[in-house]
């Protein structure tokens, strides 16, 4: 009996490291990798974040999936600086980097901070993305270029897809953005 209570234990209960949970809001309903580091980051419901990934000062909606090893809203340094160390010059202003519902980055990829990610884009595996991504889109490559438009969401207006991801249930959710389609 002690042992499987024991075993009970391991296996449902979530252990968060610090370096996750400070100065963060994370949905209970998101899965977040050990491995990673937040900062300063809001995580929406049933979204993942990867292992291995760095992400400051980013606010991140439902339903979006960010593969391993990504970096989202780094500090830049400035080569107009006299110096390159970041302790040689004024402190930065931080840009909130957002990241709308239903949006994948693949591995590897760099996303600049004050970056708005549009509702259902998909950033290939290794991009660097410097502007915003329209909604719906498919950009890759360094620097991230536009590839083509996401052919199902053609007719959608992106702000009837937030609608539905406002919605409180995935069966709700699902079954607008299926009314959206027909």
């Amino acid at each position: 009996m002690f042992l499987s209570n024991i075993k009970f234990i391991l296996t449902n209960v979530i252990f968060l490291p610090i370096h996750i949970l400070k100065g963060n809001k994370i949905s209970f309903q998101s899965k977040c990798s050990f491995s990673s580091k937040l900062i300063s980051t809001s995580v929406d419901r049933y979204s993942y974040i990867g292992p291995n990934c760095i992400i400051n000062f980013a606010s991140i909606s439902s339903f979006s999936s960010i593969a391993p090893n990504c970096v989202i809203g780094g500090l830049e340094h400035s080569i107009s600086s006299p110096a390159m160390s970041v302790s040689l010059y004024a402190p930065q202003v931080r840009r909130e980097t957002y990241i709308e519902h239903d949006v994948w980055v693949g591995a590897n990829c760099f996303i600049r901070q004050g970056v708005t990610l549009g509702i259902g884009c998909v950033i290939a595996a290794g991009s660097v993305v410097l502007d915003d991504v329209p909604p719906f889109s498919i950009v890759g490559g360094v620097p991230a270029r536009f590839i083509k438009f996401r052919n199902i969401f053609s007719d959608i207006d992106p702000s009837a897809a937030k609608h539905c991801f406002s919605l409180k249930t995935k069966n709700d959710i699902r079954s607008c953005l299926t009314d959206l389609l027909n």
